[in-house]
């Protein structure tokens, strides 16, 4: 019996053998990860940046390089703005409660 956990799972094997018979061979693994990053980085940029929770998650832990230009490709610019704006604040107020220690002059 079908579970609701499993309707990914089962779209993608049977994406995998359409395509099998079309005589290419795309992973399920790989296009349920896709799925799931396509779908992660359209919820980060959707309604779920304006929740605080959010942005304080985002905010503590940022985005690698390769994800924050899939942000970029997304076009939706507003909330890839408040994203980067609302880091910036927070890593300019990480830097004045002296987590990131300023220079010596000897150095």
């Amino acid at each position: 019996m079908e579970q609701i956990y499993t309707i990914p799972v089962n779209e993608a094997f049977e994406a995998s053998a359409e395509a099998s018979k079309e005589g290419v061979h795309v992973c399920p693994f790989c296009r349920l990860y896709d799925k799931l990053e396509k779908d992660e980085v359209e919820l980060i940029l959707g309604a779920s940046m304006m929740e605080p929770d959010t942005r304080i998650k985002t905010n503590q832990s940022g985005f690698c390089k390769t994800h924050l230009e899939k942000l970029f490709t997304m076009g939706k610019r507003l909330p890839l703005a408040l994203i980067l704006e609302s880091h910036l604040e927070f890593m300019a107020d990480e830097m004045k409660c002296g987590l990131f220690p300023a220079k010596s002059a000897a150095s």
